[in-house]
């Protein structure tokens, strides 16, 4: 298998993991040799988030992990995520994420799930109701993935798209599991 990030090709042997939510294991998030993780939220694992020897991560949030959020050991290519604590590399943030309702343990270690949707002043997919909504805030991660990753099937709110009325003309992926998905949340009109 080969993994194509920014024009430079690598050789990996464990496969790729695309538009996943990994959250709520008890023993942390991925842990594997040399994964590709594209569009991905790793989130409120008990342990790492990822642990692993040499990963490819674009577009993805590893954050509110129990244990480090990335524990690497050999070189890897980070770009365009949101890393809790931060991590060198192209387009990377640290900044909440907002998720829509982010899961949690209860009292008696039971793991009560969550809807990990980015908040959006635009738009936001409900994935309890079925719909879009709109929330009191605006994710860091909207609009923030590689601008030369393709936006997929991400709504374009152009002119005549219903989601228009609150929504900017949507121009770059989204970093997290439903970003160039058609539930990927949608920056406000005026948003940077």
């Amino acid at each position: 298998m080969w993994a194509d990030v920014s024009g430079r090709r690598i050789q990996r042997n464990y496969g790729t993991l695309t538009n996943c939510v990994i959250a709520g294991n008890r023993a942390g998030g991925v842990y594997s040799g040399y994964p590709v993780i594209e569009n991905c939220t790793i989130a409120d694992n008990l342990g790492h988030g990822v642990s692993c020897v040499a990963p490819v991560l674009v577009n993805s949030i590893v954050y509110f992990n129990d244990a480090t959020n990335l524990d690497v050991r050999q070189e890897e290519t980070v770009t365009y995520c949101n890393i809790q604590g931060g991590w060198p590399g192209e387009g990377n943030i640290d900044a909440d994420p907002l998720f829509v309702a982010p899961g949690q343990w209860s009292e008696d270690a039971v793991w009560i799930p969550g809807d990990y949707h980015l908040k959006s002043q635009g738009w936001s997919w409900d994935v309890w109701q079925g719909l879009w909504s709109w929330d009191d805030q605006t994710s860091p991660c909207i609009d923030a993935g590689d601008p030369n990753w393709p936006l997929g099937d991400e709504p374009a709110c152009e002119a005549g798209d219903p989601l228009a009325e609150r929504a900017a003309v949507n121009t770059r992926i989204n970093i997290g599991a439903y970003g160039g998905t058609e539930q990927s949340s949608l920056a406000p009109h005026g948003a940077p």
